[in-house]
């Protein structure tokens, strides 16, 4: 058994990778652990959060600094503890810094309407339906409450995988509705402003966004080997669904998409390497830049909606809205548009069309019923008649040219 410390709050060593224990120093790839006797009577080991030798010292004395363990070795995890056993999990998926901000943000809210120092094994079905209903009354949008509830089941699953959990107290919670997105589409001639008005990596980013209903993340990194201009295609895996289902999408690259991108200087690596940068970097300065442009074209980007802060109604994501009501408005089968943007089910793709004149006036000109004129009936007869009738028929025929 290779050599710990005991230092009188339990017994710290470190698990390498291998599986084998080590001194709390020893210079290996592992996880700190505290080894200590429980309010129960038994001896049990707790993972700790801690990356380096410091803060696993620090973590041992607040969680642990009486001699015995503040969990109850039936009870296991506390809810506050549950965040670090998330980020260390691989079956997280390889989120980045500001999705982990984001998830982290909305876990915090949860574990405040729990209890942090509450048994996370002791949190039911009850508890996450109760924090929807929360949520509901505190005025969050429809769309935020399907955001936050999504986060929390995310984490409890993870949980669960992790063996921290049995089972998962989301799983018989129904999502909440998340209604009809906010987002507005655009006109023409906020299209028109948008490219009078784009320079540089900016002007990349929205052709992409205007002529491949692509999402942000998507225009900004994507690749040339993604790129096919000789065949006219543009085949990608979204970011957004990277980590989940795979699912590949295939857009038709227009002309007016092709001539900016035969202009582009480089053939290599990002479409556009300064795009791409800044968005790896901090894709909020992206959201920046794209919400100062459409201020500057004389939109407003956000409006009141009745809840606790304004809602989006025009931004990046309209493009992607404008173009699904275009194809739809061209006649483009639901089932293409539907896998040209990565939607899972046709009920998707509808929350994104919207009612254009253009649609509308389609609409009206179908509900026209044409019947075939008395004229019409006659001459399908002749085809069918005597001579005798063909002469009558054609008596008939001068009356109603008359008429």
């Amino acid at each position: 058994m290779s050599k710990r410390q005991h230092n009188g709050m339990g017994t710290l060593y470190k698990r390498g990778t291998d599986g084998k224990d080590y001194p709390p120093a020893a210079k290996v790839e592992g996880t700190f652990y505290v080894r200590i006797l429980c309010q129960d009577g038994a001896r049990r080991r707790f993972r700790l959060d801690a990356c380096t030798l410091k803060d696993a010292y620090a973590e041992q004395s607040r969680r642990f600094g009486d001699g015995k363990a503040k969990v109850s070795g039936r009870n296991g995890m506390l809810v506050r503890d549950a965040w670090g056993a998330y980020v260390r999990s691989p079956r997280r998926g390889d989120a980045g810094l500001e999705r982990l901000k984001a998830i982290r943000s909305d876990w915090e809210k949860f574990c405040a309407f729990c209890g942090e120092n509450r048994p996370l094994r002791r949190v039911s079905s009850e508890d996450v339906r109760g924090f929807v209903e929360s949520c509901a009354k505190d005025g969050y949008l429809p769309s935020t409450q399907v955001k936050m509830f999504s986060i929390v089941r995310q984490v409890l699953r993870v949980l669960v995988k992790e063996g921290c959990i049995e089972s998962d107290p989301s799983e018989d919670v129904a999502s909440p509705r998340g209604g009809r997105s906010s987002r507005q589409e655009l006109s023409d001639e906020e299209i028109g402003l948008l490219l009078a008005n784009a320079e540089g990596w900016l002007r990349t980013v929205v052709v992409l966004g205007i002529y491949t209903g692509m999402r942000l993340g998507d225009c900004c990194t994507l690749l040339w080997s993604e790129v096919d201009l000789a065949a006219g295609v543009i085949t990608r895996v979204p970011r957004k669904t990277s980590h989940s289902s795979g699912r590949v999408i295939r857009v038709g690259i227009c002309p007016s998409l092709a001539k900016e991108l035969e202009a582009l200087p480089s053939r290599e690596g990002y479409v556009d390497e300064e795009a791409a940068a800044m968005y790896n970097r901090r894709c909020a300065d992206v959201s920046a830049c794209v919400g100062r442009l459409f201020r500057r074209c004389g939109m407003d980007t956000c409006a009141d909606a009745g809840g606790i802060r304004r809602v989006p109604v025009k931004g990046f994501h309209s493009l992607r809205h404008t173009w699904i009501s275009h194809q739809l408005e061209q006649g483009t089968p639901t089932a293409v548009v539907q896998m040209a943007v990565g939607h899972v089910s046709p009920d998707m793709t509808a929350r994104y069309t919207h009612a254009t004149p253009a649609i509308l006036r389609t609409m009206a000109m179908r509900g026209e019923y044409s019947t075939p004129s008395l004229r019409q009936r006659v001459e399908e007869r002749v085809t069918d008649a005597t001579d005798e009738e063909i002469r009558m028929l054609a008596s008939v025929l001068g009356v109603l040219d008359d008429a």
